[in-house]
């Protein structure tokens, strides 16, 4: 394979950690939950909740429990 270019493959990871934070939003949060409580999680838990907020807004959550019932229905099928 030909060597790919940095500046491309710089994007394709921006682009993809993107849509992580924006899919993952509720994973994230749990996550995070979870942690051990102590100031600095407490301050990062008030902004993962407002990032979920935002992603809900814009409707994220809902394409998120759609491609989560798609996965399951997927991981479901016997062949």
């Amino acid at each position: 394979a030909a060597p790919s270019r940095l500046r491309s493959v710089a994007l394709s990871l921006a682009a993809a950690t993107l849509v992580a934070l924006v899919l993952g939003a509720h994973p994230l949060a749990d996550w995070v939950n979870g942690l051990p409580i102590n100031p600095m999680t407490d301050r990062l838990s008030g902004w993962v909740q407002a990032w979920q907020d935002w992603t809900d807004a814009i409707g994220a959550g809902h394409l998120y429990t759609g491609l989560q019932a798609l996965f399951r229905w997927f991981q479901g099928l016997r062949f």
